[in-house]
């Protein structure tokens, strides 16, 4: 039992030791809503002189960050991008009902047209606005899932948390 609890114990301990990361945490002003972003995600900074940095993030200080071998005072950030899990799943979901719809569409012109002229033209009027709506939609939906949202400063407040 002994042996059982020092394993145990030592496990857990591991567990702390290693789970603590550095963090960027943004909050956002009006709604005092706050997004913890760990060091082991990658970021996209963009800074005001208009360098682009994307990356794994270090924290140095409580006002400088590092993404490879480029340091970043928070000062000097104009936005900061991030692709969170649920925006990824998200995306997938209406990229995905998105190119359903555009099949949709195109089902609809396809197996219309071979039915005679009038079915045809009927096929044409609700089959392309279906499958134009599913290509914007996929579209949308691929975007959402691969950019990720934009935090700017003026709408939100970029704190950095360095681990113990």
């Amino acid at each position: 039992m002994k042996k059982l609890l020092i394993l145990s114990t030592l496990i857990l301990t591991t567990i702390f030791m290693f789970g603590q990361n550095d963090q960027l945490i943004l909050k956002k002003y009006k709604s005092n809503k706050q997004k913890v972003i760990e060091s082991s995600e990658t970021i996209k900074v963009i800074t005001n002189s208009g360098k682009r940095i994307k990356g794994k993030f270090n924290v140095i200080d409580e006002k400088t960050l590092a993404i490879g071998v480029d340091t970043i005072k928070i000062s000097d950030i104009k936005k900061i991008r991030y692709r969170s899990i649920g925006g990824i799943i998200t995306g997938g979901i209406i990229g995905t009902s998105g190119l359903l719809g555009a099949i949709g569409g195109a089902g609809i012109i396809i197996s219309t047209s071979s039915e005679g002229a009038l079915a045809a033209i009927i096929g044409v009027v609700l089959g392309v606005p279906v499958l134009t709506a599913g290509t914007l939609i996929a579209t949308t939906g691929i975007l959402v899932a691969t950019v990720g949202k934009a935090h700017k400063p003026k709408k939100w407040e970029y704190r950095l948390v360095k681990a113990n």
